[in-house]
């Protein structure tokens, strides 16, 4: 009895893959810079800074009326409008409501 080979699993070659490149797409940047770069803040308090950006003639009584008593909101309201005039009329205010509460 002849021994039929057993037949050997023949190594025939496969095909490598050949990973074709996908073009690579450029990466667009998620953030784009806003164009001004006056920064705005978004807590602008209440319709009062245009009351008192008005330069350095601040009213008082304006800034005394639309903010009431509450010393935050007046230091809020000169600082970000108009800066030092703003202080010096805050200062003046709270040194007024001050004496005024006593």
């Amino acid at each position: 009895p002849t021994d039929t080979p057993v037949p050997t699993a023949s190594s025939t070659p496969q095909p490598t893959a050949t990973a074709t490149p996908s073009p690579t797409p450029t990466a667009t940047p998620t953030f784009t810079p806003s164009p001004s770069p006056t920064f705005t803040p978004t807590w602008t308090p209440l319709p009062t800074v245009t009351v008192v950006s008005s330069g350095f003639n601040v009213d008082p009584a304006a800034l005394q009326a639309v903010a009431g008593d509450d010393p935050r909101l007046l230091m809020l309201i000169g600082v970000v409008s108009v800066g030092g005039a703003g202080l010096f009329g805050i200062g003046w205010l709270l040194l007024r409501g001050r004496r005024r509460r006593r």
